[in-house]
C-alpha cells in the first residue's frame, strides 16, 4: 500500500488540496502524503509514481485522496476517470 506519490507528468492544471482545506498548484517533482487529495480540471491530468512503484493517471475534472492508497481503497484502478 501506497503512503506517499510523486508527481511524474501534469497535463493542465492540477492542485492538491490538502487537510484544512487549503490548496497548492503541483508541478512535477511534487510529493504528496496522506490526507491530500489531488484534484485536476478540466483538460487536465496527473500522472503519479506511488512509494510502492504503482503508476496512477488522475484523468480530468476527477479527484483522488492520497488516503486512498494509504488505506487500499483504491488497489484495483491504475486510471482515474471522468
Amino acid at each position: 500500500m501506497a503512503k506517499s506519490a510523486t508527481v511524474v507528468a501534469i497535463q493542465g492544471k492540477a492542485s492538491a488540496v490538502l487537510a484544512d482545506g487549503s490548496s497548492r498548484p503541483l508541478t512535477v517533482g511534487d510529493v504528496l502524503l496522506p490526507g491530500e487529495v489531488v484534484s485536476t480540471a478540466d483538460g487536465g491530468s496527473v500522472e503519479l509514481l506511488t512509494d510502492d512503484g504503482q503508476t496512477l493517471t488522475v484523468g480530468a475534472d476527477q479527484s483522488l485522496g492520497l488516503d486512498e492508497l494509504a488505506t487500499g481503497t483504491n488497489d484495483a484502478a491504475t486510471d482515474v476517470q471522468g
